[in-house]
């Protein structure tokens, strides 16, 4: 419970408003209320809400609103329920969850906000920055296998394989060069999994 003070300067007087906060659980939602909710998100976004194609489709992507759409240079947002039929999917109705007749929530959205990362990817990532980087998540991978921590130096091995990706994006290693940094990547995965079966004995 919280409580707050409002004072009255013309008569003196104060007043207490009180605040309850309640720890109510959260709603199971219905299969509606989940659409609603993903509707509003992606008009808050700036989509089009768009109604389901009335044709058999085998999937949202079928629907013009991204097929046709997503060709050309305007730029265009859209998201709708597609129902969708896939007659392999059936199964014969052994599996529930495979029907042959089920809905994808279709999202399109043009130009990709991910052409600024491109950006970086492949133009403006600096080069000896991230090559430091890389020594320096190879270096402390090795660290922590030497002090047998073995999901800590996996997160390493992670993050140098991600700098490596984002080298070889931009463009400044060569094939050979290629070629050595995945072999530093799997030594450094080889010998987190050992360590890791080594503390599970």
């Amino acid at each position: 419970m919280v409580a707050k003070k409002k004072i009255n300067l013309k008569k003196g007087i104060t007043k207490k408003k009180v605040l309850i906060k309640s720890k109510s659980k959260p709603q199971d939602l219905s299969f509606q209320e989940v659409i609603f909710k993903l509707q509003k998100f992606w008009s808050d976004y700036g989509c089009v809400v768009m109604q389901p194609y009335d044709m058999e489709v085998g999937a949202g992507t079928f629907h013009p609103a991204t097929t046709l759409r997503s060709l050309g240079p305007k730029p265009w947002k859209a998201a709708y329920v597609q129902p969708s039929r896939r007659p392999t999917d059936g199964r014969y109705g052994d599996n529930p969850n495979r029907l042959q007749h089920y809905y994808q929530f279709q999202v399109l959205i043009k130009p990709s906000p991910e052409n600024v990362q491109s950006l970086y990817n492949f133009e403006f990532a600096n080069a000896d920055n991230l090559l430091k980087a890389f020594a320096m998540a190879e270096g402390e991978c090795q660290h922590l296998l030497s002090k047998n921590l073995a999901l800590p130096a996996y997160d390493q091995c992670l993050k140098a394989s991600h700098i490596f990706n984002t080298l070889d994006a931009r463009g400044v290693i060569s094939v050979t060069e290629r070629a050595g940094f995945i072999n530093k990547i799997r030594t450094l995965v080889k010998s987190t999994a050992e360590v890791w079966l080594k503390n599970s004995d």
